[in-house]
C-alpha cells in the first residue's frame, strides 16, 4: 500500500492560514481500494456495496482458511499445552513448568535407557509393588530419617554404629544418636515406659543374642540394651515388653522375675536324661557333696579299744590319730599279753583335697547379663 505524499506519511487537517490540509489524491484512494478488494478477492468473497462488513468477514474468512489442522500421530499439526504429568494424552505438548519438573527428577548420567525401561515394569520390594501406590518399609537402613516409621526390630546404621528401635509403638521422630531416647540417657521417670532405641553394635557387628539367654561379660560394665541377671532388679513388664511377652512364666503382677546368677554355676536342665532328676527351668538348688568316709588301719590289734593298740600311724584317709595313751592291761590278763589304750582322733577332707567355706569346680568370675 502506499502512504500519502507527506514529509511524515501523515494526514493534517490544517488551519487555513498557516498550514494547508493533507490533499488526498484519487491516486491513494484508488490504492487503499485495490487494497481492501484484494482482502475480498484472497477471502474468495465479491464487492458488495450494501455490505459494510465485507473486509472484516473476509479476514475471518482467510484466518480459518490458514488455520493448521490439529496434529496427528503422523501429520504436524496445532497441539494443547498441557500442565500435567498425569495425563495419558498422546497428541498434546507438555508445558515448560512440567518440562523442568521431570528434568529435576530426571536419571543421573550414570543410568541407562534400559534401567529406565526396566523401572517402568512392576515390581515388589518385600512384597510391597513399587508402583509408587503405598510406603515400602525397610527394616535396615543406614541414615536415619526423622518423618519414616521404625518399627520395633528396626535397625539403623549411623555414623557407625548400629541402633535397634524397641519401642512397641515405634521410633518416629526420635533420633537415636539422641542419648535422651536410649538406656544410656534416659531420664524418664516412669517405670513403664520403653525406651526408643537401644545401640546394638559398633562397625558391622551386631550383638542381638536370644533374648533373656544368659550373657557373660569380662567387665563390670553394661552396653545398652542388656541388663545385669540378678533376681533384686525392679523389671516393669511394660517397659521391659519383649523379656515380658517372651517369658510369661517370669511374670508376677506388674514385675518380671528373673533368677539371681550372681555367684551362681548354672547347670543344663535334665529335660529327662535322669542326671539331675526333678527339676523344672528356672529352679534353683542348695549345694551338695558326696559322701567322704574314712577309718584306722587294722594292724597290730583285733579291735577297737577293747582288744588291740592304737599307734598314731593308723589314720588313713580323711582321719588323723592326734595322741594315744599308754597300753592298759585288761582285767585278770598278764601285762603285755592283751592290751588297749586310748586316742584322740579329727576328720578333715582339707587333707584330701583343697577345700573352702562353698562347694565349687574352678570357674573363672564374669558378669552374667542378658538382652531385653
Amino acid at each position: 500500500m502506499y502512504p500519502i505524499k507527506t514529509q511524515d506519511k501523515l494526514f493534517h487537517d490544517g488551519d487555513g492560514v498557516t498550514e494547508l490540509g493533507t490533499i488526498v489524491t484519487a491516486f491513494f484512494l484508488n490504492t487503499l481500494q485495490a487494497e481492501l478488494i484484494n482482502v475480498l478477492t484472497a477471502a474468495g468473497m465479491t464487492v458488495d456495496e450494501n455490505n459494510q462488513k465485507q473486509v472484516a468477514e473476509a479476514i475471518q474468512t482467510l484466518i480459518k482458511k490458514n488455520k493448521p489442522d490439529n496434529a496427528t500421530a503422523t501429520v504436524a499439526g496445532v497441539v494443547k499445552v498441557l500442565n500435567t504429568l498425569a495425563s495419558d494424552d498422546t497428541l498434546n505438548a507438555l508445558s515448560a513448568a512440567m518440562g523442568k519438573k521431570l528434568a529435576d527428577g530426571k536419571l543421573d548420567k550414570e543410568a541407562t535407557a534400559a534401567a529406565a525401561t526396566k523401572m517402568a515394569v512392576q515390581h515388589k520390594i518385600g512384597g510391597i509393588p513399587f508402583d509408587g501406590t503405598q510406603d515400602i518399609h525397610f527394616p535396615v537402613s543406614a541414615g536415619y530419617d526423622a518423618a519414616q516409621i521404625y518399627q520395633p526390630g528396626d535397625l539403623v546404621k549411623l555414623e557407625g554404629h548400629w541402633y535397634e528401635c524397641y519401642h512397641p509403638d515405634g521410633c518416629k521422630g526420635k533420633d537415636p544418636r539422641d542419648k535422651a531416647n536410649r538406656p544410656g540417657g534416659w531420664t524418664n521417670t516412669d517405670e513403664t515406659r520403653p525406651y526408643y532405641w537401644i545401640e546394638v553394635g559398633i562397625g558391622s557387628a551386631l550383638s542381638l543374642p536370644e533374648i533373656g539367654s544368659p550373657i557373660y561379660l569380662p567387665s563390670t560394665s553394661l552396653r545398652e540394651g542388656l541388663i545385669k541377671y540378678r533376681g533384686d532388679a525392679n523389671l516393669h513388664k511394660d517397659k521391659f515388653w519383649r523379656l515380658a511377652q517372651r517369658y510369661p512364666n517370669l511374670v508376677q503382677g506388674n514385675y518380671i522375675r528373673i533368677a539371681d546368677l550372681r555367684g551362681e554355676f548354672l547347670r543344663g536342665w535334665d529335660d529327662q536324661r535322669g542326671v539331675d532328676a526333678n527339676r523344672v527351668v528356672n529352679s534353683g538348688q542348695g549345694d551338695a557333696i558326696r559322701d567322704i568316709t574314712g577309718g584306722t588301719t587294722l594292724d597290730n590289734y583285733n579291735g577297737w579299744l577293747a582288744n588291740g593298740e592304737i599307734k598314731p600311724t593308723d589314720g588313713v584317709g580323711a582321719i588323723k590319730i592326734k595322741s594315744v595313751g599308754e597300753r592298759v592291761c585288761a582285767t585278770g590278763t598278764a601285762f603285755g599279753a592283751i592290751s588297749a589304750n586310748w586316742f584322740y582322733w579329727d576328720f578333715a577332707a582339707s587333707r584330701i583335697v583343697p577345700t573352702a567355706p562353698e562347694n565349687r569346680p574352678r570357674n573363672v568370675a564374669m558378669m552374667i547379663t542378658t538382652r531385653f
